[in-house]
């Protein structure tokens, strides 16, 4: 659960569980939250606005650790790690 104003800052959690990462979203507004990570493969930085139900997905490993953060700007987000 992410409060409004909340966030988790840049890691890689490739110290966690080597995988894939499943995360299912709920939020109250689409648009006033999302998803940022680094794509190992090409090194760009993507932002994916979260939508009133989402899923993300996204593979950690400790020789491609992928980047990623969270950000909630204005309302409540809920999230659960599979």
């Amino acid at each position: 659960w992410y409060p409004p104003g909340g966030f988790d800052s840049w890691h890689t959690d490739s110290t966690l569980h080597q995988g894939w990462r499943v995360y299912l979203l709920s939020v109250e507004e689409t648009g006033k939250s999302f998803f940022a990570y680094k794509d190992p493969n090409n090194q760009q930085f993507k932002v994916v606005h979260d939508s009133k139900e989402r899923v993300n997905m996204f593979k950690v490993s400790k020789e491609k650790g992928t980047w990623h953060a969270v950000a909630n700007l204005r309302h409540q987000r809920l999230s659960l790690g599979l």
